[in-house]
C-alpha cells in the first residue's frame, strides 16, 4: 500500500478537483531532476536545481575531480532530488493555497481518490465554483 497527501485547491481556483502526492521516493526526480521539476510546474525548484546543478559541475571541475568522482557525486544529487521531490511538489502547493486535507493508503493514485472521495463528508469538499454563474432574472420595467 501507499500513503498519498491529498491537497485541495482554494476556493477561487476553477479546478476544484483535489491533488494526491506519493509519500516517499520520487523515481521521476530522480530520473529527470530539472525536467521533472518544469513538467511539475515547480518554477522555483527548477531554477534552484540548474543553478546547484552547474554550480556543482563547475566545482567539480576546477577541484580536478576525475570522472568517477563525479558520477559519483551527480548519483548522490540525484537521489537527494527524489528523496525530498514530493516534498518540494508539496511545499510548491502550499505556497499557491493548496491546503493539506487527509492522508489516504490505497494501491493505486485512482483508488486512493476514490478512498477520499467516498470518505470525505459533502461539506469538506472543494466546491466547484462554475465559470458562468447564473444571472438572476432581469427586472420588469414599469411603464412599457
Amino acid at each position: 500500500m501507499r500513503v498519498y497527501t491529498v491537497h485541495v485547491p482554494p476556493f477561487s481556483h476553477r479546478n476544484g478537483d483535489p491533488i494526491l502526492i506519493k509519500e516517499g521516493f520520487s523515481w521521476p526526480a530522480f530520473l529527470f531532476g530539472p525536467l521533472w521539476a518544469l513538467a511539475d510546474r515547480l518554477w522555483l525548484v527548477t531554477v534552484a536545481l540548474v543553478v546547484v546543478l552547474l554550480a556543482l559541475g563547475t566545482a567539480l571541475d576546477a577541484l580536478g575531480f576525475d570522472s568517477t568522482m563525479q558520477s559519483i557525486v551527480s548519483l548522490a544529487v540525484a537521489v537527494l532530488i527524489g528523496a525530498h521531490g514530493n516534498d518540494w511538489r508539496r511545499r510548491t502547493l502550499a505556497r499557491r493555497g493548496f491546503r493539506e486535507c487527509g492522508v489516504v493508503a490505497a494501491r493505486t493514485l485512482d483508488e486512493a481518490l476514490a478512498r477520499y472521495l467516498d470518505a470525505e463528508p459533502p461539506s469538506n469538499r472543494p466546491v466547484r465554483l462554475r465559470a458562468n454563474p447564473v444571472a438572476p432574472p432581469p427586472m420588469p420595467v414599469a411603464g412599457l
